[in-house]
Parts: C-alpha cells; structure tokens; sequence
C-alpha cells in the first residue's frame, strides 16, 4: 500500500518539473532540471498502473528530447 506521504512527495516532484518547463530561460537548463526531477522514478515509486504508463511515456519523451533538443522554446 502507498502511503499518503509518497503521493504528495511524486505529486510535488512532477509539479516541480512541470513548473520548471513552464518556465522562460534557457530550453536546455530547463531540460535538464525537470528531467533530474523524474528520471530517478521507478516502478515501485508509483501507485497505480496508470501512473505507471504515465512515467514510462514521460521519461520517453525526456530521452527523446535529450537525444533532440528543442532549438527555441515554444511560444
């Protein structure tokens, strides 16, 4: 069973990852920064198999974007 505790400690970890892609700056800083907010995430960190499938599709696209960074930020 996952404690209460480790939902809100994923939940704030991906918020802050969210805040800082959100965010204006360098793309690449941004990048990097969010990423180290989710890759070290495992299976066992989350609580359901939704969220689960959520990881595995956001740590993809972290690769993919690591792989190819954006060139500018989005307007």
């Amino acid at each position: 069973m996952v404690r209460q505790d480790e939902i809100e400690w994923l939940r704030d970890s991906l918020e802050t990852a969210d805040r800082l892609l959100r965010n204006r700056g360098d793309i690449g800083q941004r990048l990097a920064k969010a990423r180290e907010c989710v890759v070290w995430m495992h299976r066992h960190h989350m609580p359901t198999r939704g969220a689960t499938a959520a990881l595995t599709k956001v740590k993809a696209e972290f690769e993919r974007l690591r792989l190819e960074p954006p060139m500018k930020a989005a307007i």
